[in-house]
């Protein structure tokens, strides 16, 4: 009894770990590099679904029992979860890539728009400079006429926004002429809805808290599906969940390892 309750002991589970993926390359499926995802609070596979044609014997002594069986199918799944809202992780909700926000400082003369009242009009540049003659707001055919900032219009100097004051002096859709400064932004833009399919190579490094025993799992390649809405409007840490398909290639479809 000592032995059999050793090995159940033994044999326990309980799971944390890292989840790394690499986003193959489209057109050529070659690798691009592994990423970490970041917190996972979730990563399951699930049971596989084979279907198979079986032969049943029609022979007297045997009729109805399966003498020969070929599997023509394997799916099996996978289903993970994600609470860091990356540029990584974004791109993959969205079905989109990513690029870098690079902005220098500089300066913009005579940029046209066209304002309407009680809207916002969008600039070029964002993150404008607030200080006094920073923004000037002309009329489009006559420079001469100068529009007041807190009367006529507002700036919203973040997203380089011109607000229209209704009962302000600028007309609808009368062309109005910008300048103004700005200083440099960094960061990083998704785009959304540039694929149209998402398939990556899946690593999970784990450990295995109970008996201390490293594990990896390997998926050589799985089609990855957005499986949750994008909330970011919340009262709470919010999550991203993902679907997906484990797909089979020449090496099989992955493998699982304990290490000692």
């Amino acid at each position: 009894m000592g032995d059999s309750l050793k090995s159940y002991v033994q044999g326990a589970f309980i799971g944390s770990g890292n989840l790394y993926m690499d986003i193959l390359d489209n057109t050529t499926s070659a690798k691009t590099g592994e990423i970490l995802l970041g917190n996972v609070t979730a990563f399951k596979l699930t049971t596989p679904e084979i279907t198979k044609v079986d032969m049943k014997s029609k022979m007297r002594g045997s009729y109805g029992n399966v003498i020969k069986s070929i599997r023509t199918g394997y799916k099996q799944s996978l289903e993970f979860t994600l609470s860091d809202y990356t540029k990584e992780t974004l791109c993959l909700a969205f079905m989109g890539d990513n690029e870098k926000l690079v902005q220098p400082s500089g300066a913009v003369t005579d940029e046209e728009i066209t304002p309407y009242a009680g809207k916002y009009t969008k600039l070029t540049y964002r993150n404008l400079k607030n200080a006094p003659n920073d923004v000037v707001v002309t009329l489009a055919t006559d420079p001469l006429v100068t529009f007041v900032a807190g009367t006529d219009y507002e700036v919203d100097y973040e997203t380089g926004r011109i607000y229209t004051i209704e009962r302000g002096s600028i007309t609808d859709a009368r062309k109005l002429k910008v300048d103004y400064s700005y200083d440099s932004v960094t960061g990083s833009i998704t785009n959304i809805s540039t694929n149209n399919r998402i398939e990556a190579y899946v690593r999970f490094i784990g450990l295995d808290r109970v008996n201390r025993r490293n594990c990896e799992l390997e998926l050589f390649k799985a089609a990855i599906t957005p499986a949750s809405e994008i909330d970011l409007i919340s009262s709470k840490f919010t999550e991203l969940k993902f679907s997906g398909e484990v797909l089979t290639t020449n090496d099989g479809t992955g493998r699982f390892l304990f290490l000692a």
